[in-house]
């Protein structure tokens, strides 16, 4: 029962911290193509943070 708690938990931390990271990429992307914040645009960049990560394994 623990076990499955502390997977749980350990799961919920990486999966915050790695959203953290992915959302660090995009401001940056932001500031360097000075990309205005709408909805749409987050999303594309978004994808291709994606495809680049699934490339690179």
């Amino acid at each position: 029962m623990w076990i499955l708690v502390g997977l749980l938990v350990v799961i919920a931390f990486y999966g915050a911290l790695y959203s953290m990271r992915e959302f660090d990429e995009i401001s940056k992307l932001e500031k360097h193509h000075k990309i205005k914040r709408s909805r749409g645009k987050i999303i594309i960049l978004k994808d291709r943070i994606i495809h680049r990560k699934m490339k690179s394994y």
